[in-house]
């Protein structure tokens, strides 16, 4: 198994815990899309535990003394246990910060999903929902030369990104 993927995964676990309240806009898998970091570590977790399962927690041939390089023979094998076991760690690296060295600024995990859980996904199909309204939008006023819908449809647009960023700043109160 090569690379440091499970350190990744850990330290996204890590920033979930210090700052989750930060947002991303995805460009990748789904454009547009906006997530807290600690959704980005839930959707680490969920969907390394869902491929995981799919292959079995320890695939065959993960201790075996061949070479690990990828071949055509051989596809290329990623360690999905490896980037579960990294989350896990940066589970246990939070508690340790928190309960054991008393550090405040490193928040506990379970109650950050109590609060915030359902609201950022919420918040998050919303503003898809809205970007991609106001992608329409966009390309419906770059396409349109009479200035009395262009001015509606940048009047909408404006109440679009205006609705975004109050749904944002409002999730962001504690």
């Amino acid at each position: 198994v090569m690379g440091l993927s499970g350190v990744v995964m850990a330290m996204g676990v890590v920033t979930a815990a210090v700052n989750p309240r930060e947002t991303f806009t995805m460009l990748f898998p789904v454009p547009g899309l906006m997530l807290t970091t600690l959704q980005v570590a839930d959707v680490f977790f969920f969907f390394n535990l869902l491929m995981a399962s799919r292959r079995g927690l320890i695939p065959r041939g993960v201790f075996s003394s061949s070479s690990s390089v990828p071949s055509p023979e051989k596809p290329f094998f990623v360690a999905w246990h490896g980037h579960l076991f990294g989350l896990i760690a940066g589970g246990l690296f939070v508690e340790w910060k928190r309960l054991v060295e008393g550090r405040r600024d490193v928040k506990d995990l379970a109650e950050l999903h109590y609060r915030y859980f359902l609201g950022d996904w919420k918040n998050s199909f919303a503003d898809f929902g809205d970007s991609w309204r106001a992608f329409q939008l966009r390309r419906k006023i770059d396409e349109s030369s009479v200035g009395l819908e262009r001015r509606k449809l940048q009047q909408e647009l404006e109440e679009i990104e205006m609705r975004k960023r109050c749904r944002r700043q409002h999730a962001h109160e504690p």
